[in-house]
């Protein structure tokens, strides 16, 4: 599990090269099936700067609909205003 976060955290590092307000995107796991997370940028995002990364798991079933609705209702906002990072996973 700590292997597959860790790859999902270098895995949105290198997406910060093409900066997005928020997107989906897919994490190849070793069993063949993928990891969705989603991606969320601050305002302003430069990738020469550093910023904290919020790892921000889903409650309940933590699907995507879940993942969604925690974005909406948290992230999209909060985290793009403080300047943070935000990845959050759907279960595979």
């Amino acid at each position: 599990m700590s292997r597959t976060l860790c790859a999902l955290l270098l895995l949105a590092t290198q997406a910060l090269a093409q900066p997005v307000p928020s997107a989906w995107h897919d994490l190849p796991l070793q069993d063949g099936s993928a990891l969705s997370y989603k991606l969320g940028l601050p305002d302003g995002f430069d990738a020469t700067q550093t910023y904290p990364v919020l790892l921000a798991l889903p409650p309940g079933p933590q699907t995507r609909e879940m993942v969604e609705a925690s974005w909406v209702r948290y992230w999209a906002s909060q985290a793009s205003e403080r300047g943070w990072i935000v990845v959050s996973p759907a279960a595979p």
